[in-house]
């Protein structure tokens, strides 16, 4: 028992500490291509809650707008019985 512990403790520091590496930023990357309105058409997924709720998925958008501080906000919409949630 002690020793999954310590293993666990292990695995999730090193995944920590994985998690706080510096993303390398691509040099030529130009923000006013990527911003906008898209439309999620295909999704794919073997998870046995998707595949259960696969015929009545509709169609969602993703916004991704620039903030002030050079950021991209992503904010997706899900229809759901005639509501849109956004996350």
């Amino acid at each position: 028992m002690m020793r999954n512990m310590l293993s666990l403790t292990l695995v999730v520091a090193a995944c920590s500490w994985y998690a706080l590496a510096d993303v390398p930023i691509q040099p030529d990357f130009k923000e006013d291509k990527i911003t906008g309105k898209w439309y999620s058409f295909g999704i794919a997924s073997n998870s046995n809650c998707f595949q259960a709720k696969r015929g009545h998925m509709k169609m969602c958008t993703t916004m991704i707008t620039p903030t002030a501080d050079g950021n991209l906000k992503v904010a997706a919409t899900y229809p759901k019985k005639e509501v849109l949630r956004e996350y």
